[in-house]
């Protein structure tokens, strides 16, 4: 199986048009394995009218028990923690050295 994220367009069964580079570009990418996964750009479609008699098929999942939650923890930094801090001086390559404080 393949993926194939963000499609605008379907060109043929196997081939699909997608953007790249920030959407600056479009690329054509051609999927040639028989199941794919594709992730849809709606905007990019026109909505489907109401009332439709497409087929829905319940697929049961593989293995279910395949993974599970172990623990919880917090990420343990020496840096501070910016989220509460009352001010925040950044500067980087403008200033001509990498500089981050909070207080």
């Amino acid at each position: 199986m393949i993926q194939v994220t963000a499609v605008m367009k379907v060109v043929a069964p196997d081939t699909f048009e997608r953007p790249v580079y920030t959407g600056n570009a479009v690329k054509t990418v051609q999927a040639s394995d028989l199941k794919k996964l594709l992730t849809i750009r709606a905007a990019s479609f026109a909505a489907a009218g109401e009332g439709g008699s497409a087929e829905v098929e319940a697929v049961p999942a593989e293995n279910p028990r395949t993974s599970s939650l172990k623990g919880e923890e917090v990420a343990k930094s020496d840096r501070p923690e910016l989220a509460s801090a009352k001010i925040i001086i950044s500067g980087g390559r403008a200033l001509g050295r990498p500089r981050t404080s909070a207080r």
